[in-house]
C-alpha cells in the first residue's frame, strides 16, 4: 500500500509539472529524441493495458505514467506520431469524450494474434477479433472471424483473411498502406465497423504473459487429442501455464469438432476472458514485481496504435463493465451460422476457405451492427411460443417449416391445418397486440417472406393460445423453403 501511495505523489507531481503549456521548443527537442530512439517499453504497457482494459479493466494508468518517460506508439501508418511530451500533456487533458468512436457510442478495437520471429508465415492472423464498447452504458462485445475468410483484400486480389496483415506489412509500402492499415480495411469491409483501433500479438507474448501471473484456470468443456503437438486435452478444469495455454488455443489438428476454427476461437475467447480474471485479481495487481515484468517481457511481442491518455480513458470505462454480460459471437458454418466452406484456387493450389451464405457480407454487416442485442434476440427467440398452422393442400407443409424453424431455436408448440386451404400469402399474427417480441417477429417476417397482419385473429383461430401464429400460404410452398 505504501507503494500505491507513492505512486500517487507521483501523479501529483507529474500533473502540476504538465499542467502549464509545453513550450514548441520542448517538444520539438523531444520528437527528435524519439525518432532517435524509440521504446519497447510502451508496447509492453499497451498490451498490458488493452488485454486487461478492454475485457474489464486494470487499474495500472497511474502506474504507466509513474514509471514511463519515454513514450513511442506504433502506428497504422496514418497521422502524425507524437511526442513523449505531448502524449503525457495529452494523458491529463484528453477525456472519454475524445476517444475515437466516443461521439457515434460504440468503440472497435481489432485484435490479431500473430505467430511472430521464428514461426513458419510469422505475419499470418492466427486470430482475430473486434472488440466493440459502448462508453456510455459501459457494455462490451466481442466478434471472432474466422482465419479462412475469403475476402478481396485492395491490391493483392482474393485470398483468406489471415494474409491481410501479412501482405500489408511485407508489400505495401509500394502500394502506401501497413499491415494494420490494410487489414482494417479488410475488417471494415467485412463488418461495416469503422476499426478506430487495433492491437497486434505474437505466441511468445501471449505464452510469456501467462506464465507471468502463475497460469490460468481453464474449464475445458470437450475432452480432445492434438494430434500434431501430441497433446491430450481432457474435459474438465485445468490450470495450464502459458506454453500448454498455447497449444490449447491454437490446436486444429483435432478430430471432431474441436478441430474447427471456430472451436479455435471459442477457446481463444475463453483464454482471454480467464486472462483478464486472473490479471483483475489481487494477487497480480497488489504484487509490483509481477506489473514490472509484464513490461520487460511484452516488449518485443506487441503492436498497437493505442496512446497512454486513451488508455485511461478506457480504463475508466472499463471499471463499469459488468464481466458476465460481455456478449461473445464467433462467425462460423453451424446450422444457424452464417458461413459455408468452399475450395478456391490461391497461388496455384486448391484450397479451403469459408464464404458467406448470403454471398456478400450483408448478414455478417447485420451481426457486427446488432451484436449488443443478440443475446436479447436469442433469449426472445427461445421465449416465444410459435404455432404454425398449413394454409394450403401441400400435405405436410407446416410439420417441414416446423421443423426448419426447430432446427434454428425457434420454440414451435403446435403444428396443424387451417380452416382453410386457400391462403396465397403466408400471414404472421402477433397475439401479444404490443409487439413485444419485435427480433422474433422481424426475424420471421423475412425469413418467410412474410406480412405481419395488425388485426385480432379471425374467430377461429382464437383458440390458439402461441404467441405467434403462422399460418403457410401458397407462396412458402413455392418459395423452396
Amino acid at each position: 500500500m505504501a507503494q500505491l501511495s507513492n505512486y500517487n505523489k507521483e501523479i501529483e507531481r507529474i500533473k502540476k509539472r504538465f499542467s502549464k503549456k509545453i513550450p514548441e521548443a520542448a517538444i520539438k527537442r523531444q520528437k527528435k529524441k524519439k525518432e532517435e530512439k524509440r521504446s519497447s517499453f510502451l508496447k509492453a504497457i499497451l498490451f498490458l493495458f488493452v488485454f486487461a482494459l478492454v475485457l474489464g479493466g486494470v487499474g495500472l494508468s497511474y502506474k504507466v505514467i509513474s514509471t514511463s518517460r519515454e513514450i513511442a506508439i506504433e502506428n497504422d501508418g496514418e497521422g502524425e506520431k507524437k511526442s513523449s511530451w505531448q502524449q503525457i500533456k495529452d494523458f491529463f487533458t484528453k477525456e472519454k469524450k475524445d476517444l475515437k468512436g466516443a461521439e457515434a457510442g460504440r468503440i472497435n478495437i481489432l485484435l490479431l494474434g500473430v505467430g511472430g520471429e521464428g514461426h513458419k508465415g510469422e505475419y499470418l492472423t492466427d486470430s482475430i477479433m473486434v472488440v466493440s464498447i459502448r462508453p456510455e452504458t459501459y457494455e462490451v462485445a466481442m466478434l471472432s472471424i474466422p482465419r479462412d475468410l475469403y475476402v478481396s483484400i485492395p491490391n493483392f486480389g482474393y485470398s483468406k483473411i489471415n494474409s491481410a496483415y501479412s501482405y500489408g506489412k511485407e508489400y505495401g509500402a509500394e502500394f502506401g498502406t501497413t499491415g494494420p492499415k490494410l487489414t482494417k480495411e479488410v475488417i471494415q469491409d467485412v463488418t461495416s465497423l469503422p476499426i478506430h483501433y487495433y492491437i497486434t500479438l505474437d505466441f511468445e507474448g501471449f505464452r510469456k504473459a501467462i506464465d507471468n501471473v502463475g497460469g490460468l484456470d481453464v474449464e475445458i468443456k470437450e475432452t480432445f487429442y492434438d494430434y500434431h503437438n501430441k497433446k491430450w486435452f481432457k474435459k474438465g478444469t485445468e490450470h495450464m501455464n502459458g506454453s500448454r495455454a498455447l497449444w490449447y488455443v491454437r490446436a486444429r489438428y483435432v478430430q471432431g469438432p474441436e478441430g474447427s476454427d471456430f472451436a479455435r476461437s471459442r477457446r481463444q475467447q475463453q483464454v482471454l476472458a480467464a486472462f483478464k480474471n486472473e490479471v483483475l485479481s489481487a494477487s497480480t495487481l497488489l504484487d509490483i514485481s509481477k506489473i514490472n515484468n509484464f513490461f520487460k517481457i511484452l516488449g518485443g511481442h506487441v503492436k498497437t496504435d493505442i496512446e497512454p491518455w486513451e488508455m485511461k480513458e478506457l480504463y475508466e470505462i472499463s471499471k463499469n463493465v459488468d464481466n458476465k454480460k460481455i456478449v461473445n459471437k464467433v462467425l462460423s458454418t453451424d446450422p444457424d451460422g452464417l458461413l459455408y466452406a468452399d475450395k478456391v484456387m490461391i497461388g496455384g493450389m486448391s484450397v479451403y476457405v469459408l464464404k458467406p451464405n448470403a454471398y456478400d457480407f450483408s448478414e455478417i454487416h447485420n451481426v457486427a451492427l446488432n451484436i449488443f442485442d443478440a443475446d436479447k434476440k436469442e433469449q426472445e427467440k427461445k421465449s416465444v411460443t410459435i404455432e404454425i398452422q398449413n394454409g394450403t393442400k401441400r400435405n405436410g407443409l407446416a410439420t417441414k417449416a416446423s421443423y426448419i424453424l426447430k432446427q434454428e431455436g425457434y420454440n414451435i408448440i403446435k403444428v396443424g391445418n387451417a380452416s382453410r386451404s386457400d391462403y396465397e400469402k403466408t400471414v404472421i399474427y402477433d397475439q401479444s397486440e404490443g409487439s413485444e417480441y419485435p427480433y422474433t417477429l422481424q426475424a420471421l417476417e423475412k425469413k418467410l417472406n412474410a406480412r405481419i397482419s395488425m388485426l385480432s385473429l379471425p374467430e377461429d383461430k382464437k383458440e390458439s393460445t402461441a404467441d405467434i401464429l403462422i399460418i403457410l400460404g401458397e407462396d412458402y410452398y413455392k418459395s423452396g423453403n
